[in-house]
């Protein structure tokens, strides 16, 4: 269940250097794995080259555990609401978008950043069914957005959260 919210800090240089990096990685492995969170917070007190380094390494250890939870899980909660909608999609795959949330296009292929797996599951859930209308809708009329609002009852409250942190995650 991606809906538990939480964080672990890691106190860079300090924590690295009196437990060792192998306990760093051993943490991060439980944060993921044993507690099932979602969002690291990973923070430097003493800016020096060690801390950096640690720093940068268990950015990218999360960075890729994060990826491959959702190429796992982003697609087949896609084609779950896709079912729900009774919607059909050709193929649903996960990518390193820059600057969206997701895309559909007319061959009916989805195409989600795999950012989605940090956001509340409403969100997420959300950026999903609003790619999936686009299957009824390619546009953004007020027809699209009626669509919406049938099969996502909290789209405001999501575009809310989107705009409100959305670039702290993209």
């Amino acid at each position: 269940d991606r809906g538990g919210g939480g964080a672990v800090t890691l106190q860079g240089d300090a924590y690295t250097t009196r437990y060792g990096t192998e306990a760093t990685w051993l943490m991060l492995r439980h944060a993921f794995d044993t507690l099932g969170l979602h969002r690291i917070a990973l923070y430097v007190f003493e800016f020096n080259e060690r801390a950096i380094r640690a720093y940068q390494r268990c950015g990218f250890v999360v960075e890729g555990r994060l990826r491959a939870m959702a190429a796992r899980e982003l697609p087949e909660r896609c084609l779950e609401l896709a079912a729900r909608t009774g919607l059909t999609v050709a193929s649903v795959r996960v990518r390193n978008q820059q600057s969206r949330w997701g895309a559909c296009s007319a061959r009916g292929a989805i195409t989600l950043n795999w950012r989605l797996i940090q956001m509340p599951a409403f969100v997420s859930d959300y950026v999903m069914l609003h790619e999936l209308m686009h299957l009824r809708q390619p546009n953004h009329s007020r027809r699209f957005w009626r669509e919406v609002a049938v099969v996502c009852s909290e789209w405001r409250d999501a575009e809310r959260w989107l705009r409100k942190w959305g670039k702290t995650i993209l």
